[in-house]
């Protein structure tokens, strides 16, 4: 495996075998037996290049690369080419794989415009490597030009929805307007979670071309038994009768400041017994630190940043509750701690909206709150930890879910595969 971050590194895998691509040579059945050497294109969000990279060199089976490690495990004998739009190039070949991210600026006046050249070169590169399938992870232009490409060729294209699509607003009204159109044109669509499978038939995409998909969350309850959390989170924890948990990226729009503030209008009994826990980082780390420190509240808050996810069972076990605070604004589609916390046995406390009321029982294993609101959100964080009695209760609810967690649910390799077998037939 080599890594080059050259800009005018080769595409070698864009150099089209003439024995089997070239002028005059048929081309594969796009609906060739599984057990047939494939090509796929697949573009998806986020840094895939380093994505690729952990998979390849430490075989991860869960955690944030849970999703594509099941893909490349799946298709190890077939030939893969995996493309995103991220800050810097970044180049990596395998036997099989070739992963590549073309750079566009996040920030802004040029960001539009970058982003839609390296979209543009990410439709070429599908278009030279020649897929039989392809699968997009994505929305915007990516989807657009994956699609595009999909449908000059003449190969079968799957969407894979993992977010809720965006209702924007203004001029930004077109651009949900051709995801949606995009998403309807895919051969099939899978869905990870029931939301976003409920969401997909809403916009009109026929049953038979929507398949969800999902994670068993049995290793990760076992492996709560197998690890201890980090010696400066027990430490804190000793100092509480109480924790309330965050779990995931930090960022305003997951509402990291809204809880802040949520735990500092508790009444002054309850918040006294009770700390509270940031696990994980992102680009709102620097506006939380800041908030801690200017609400004076460095005492009683823990922002550990990332924890592997070997380790976070034995961290969120230590959790009297989870808290999901994401804002509206975020397009969720299955967060992924709310089962997570509840095979631990702890209960969750979530916003009443998108795929939150798919996953917490609202009075039976966790609590439901009304979006966006911090007045709420406190009452909710009051409601458990003042009660007793509530929190048993929603304890025992928890623990009831885990059972129900502990399956073993299609994996997205799986419902790949049968999207693509079932895509083209379902028309």
């Amino acid at each position: 495996m080599t890594t080059t971050h050259d800009n005018d590194a080769p595409l070698s895998l864009f150099r089209v075998d003439a024995s089997a691509h070239g002028h005059g040579a048929p081309r594969r059945s796009a609906h060739a037996a599984v057990s047939r050497r494939l090509r796929y294109a697949y573009v998806k969000n986020g840094d895939a290049v380093d994505q690729v990279r952990r998979v390849l060199e430490s075989g991860y089976r869960d955690g944030p690369d849970a999703f594509i490690g099941d893909f490349i495990r799946a298709h190890a004998e077939d030939e893969l080419l995996v493309l995103c739009c991220w800050p810097r190039k970044d180049v990596l070949k395998a036997p099989n794989i070739h992963a590549e991210s073309f750079p566009a600026v996040r920030t802004g006046p040029r960001r539009f415009l970058s982003r839609a050249w390296s979209a543009l070169r990410i439709g070429w590169a599908i278009l030279a490597f020649r897929p039989d399938r392809v699968l997009c992870g994505c929305t915007g232009e990516l989807l657009w030009v994956s699609v595009a490409a999909a449908k000059l060729l003449g190969v079968p294209v799957v969407n894979s929805r993992h977010n809720s699509l965006t209702e924007r607003r203004g001029l930004g009204r077109i651009v949900s307007w051709l995801d949606r159109m995009c998403v309807r044109a895919c051969d099939a669509v899978v869905c990870h979670g029931p939301f976003t499978l409920h969401e997909m038939r809403r916009i009109g995409v026929p049953e038979t071309r929507a398949h969800e998909f999902g994670l068993s969350f049995r290793d990760f309850a076992e492996r709560s038994l197998r690890t201890s959390p980090p010696p400066e989170l027990s430490e804190f924890v000793r100092r509480f009768e109480h924790i309330v948990m965050f779990v995931g990226r930090v960022q305003r729009d997951k509402g990291v400041i809204d809880l802040l503030d949520a735990y500092r209008m508790l009444p002054e009994s309850v918040r006294d017994r009770t700390g509270l826990v940031y696990v994980g980082d992102g680009r709102g780390m620097f506006e939380l630190e800041n908030g801690v420190r200017e609400r004076m509240l460095t005492d009683r808050v823990l922002i550990m940043g990332r924890v592997p996810h070997d380790r976070l069972p034995a961290v969120m076990r230590l959790a009297t509750v989870v808290t999901a605070p994401t804002r509206p604004e975020f397009p969720e589609g299955r967060c992924k701690v709310v089962p997570e916390a509840l095979v631990l046995g702890v209960p969750v406390i979530a916003p009443n909206f998108g795929p939150f009321p798919f996953g917490v029982r609202d009075g039976i294993d966790g609590l439901l709150f009304s979006p966006g609101s911090v007045s709420a959100l406190a009452s909710s964080l009051e409601r458990v930890l003042g009660d007793p009695g509530t929190l048993e209760a929603l304890r025992r609810g928890a623990k009831a879910s885990r059972e129900r967690l502990m399956g073993e649910p299609v994996g997205f390799a799986r419902a790949v595969e049968a999207a693509f077998r079932c895509g083209r037939s379902a028309r």
